[in-house]
């Protein structure tokens, strides 16, 4: 559910929308484009996060780098 609302409100953006300033508070000067690059790159934090707790307890992981996906799956 949480990934098809966040499909369905990234299909309904356009370019022009990518300088709109979507919050309040302290971050009201961020535009759109901004935000949702903190959000990619957030999530990359959280999974080395998790991959490194993963490491420590023994568990074998892989490559997470984007190339080695597209690597793979060619």
């Amino acid at each position: 559910k949480i990934e098809q609302t966040m499909r369905d409100y990234l299909a309904t953006l356009r370019d022009d929308m990518l300088c709109d300033k979507p919050l309040e508070g302290e971050d009201q000067d961020l535009v759109l484009w901004q935000v949702l690059l903190h959000v990619v790159n957030h999530g990359t934090d959280h999974r080395a996060q998790l991959l490194r707790l993963l490491h420590d307890l023994g568990v074998r992981t892989t490559s997470q780098d984007y190339i080695f996906y597209v690597y793979d799956t060619l």
